[in-house]
């Protein structure tokens, strides 16, 4: 029985350490800073379009309320690149 219990124990630990590092994996977030070029107004989403580029080339696509061409923003981006939050640079 102890034997048995010792077992169960060690699974349900190895379990909950998987689960655990799988949320973790799931949340990660980089920081990244991008910088607006131009913003294209959207008349039907009433949304300003934006291809923001970072230091190292990448494009990325932005909709925005505010027309914010020619700003640095420092973005949140999640683990399959999409943006999930920013803000304007000072």
């Amino acid at each position: 029985m102890k034997k048995l219990f010792t077992i169960l124990t060690i699974s349900f630990t190895l379990l909950l350490s998987s689960v655990a590092l799988a949320s973790t994996n799931y949340k990660t977030t980089n920081q990244i800073i991008l910088h607006v070029n131009t913003c294209n107004y959207d008349q039907y989403t009433n949304l300003y379009i934006s291809e923001v580029m970072t230091e190292n080339g990448d494009i990325y696509v932005i909709e925005s309320f505010d027309n914010i061409s020619g700003e640095w923003l420092n973005a949140t981006i999640n683990k399959d690149y999409e943006i999930i939050d920013y803000t304007i640079m000072d």
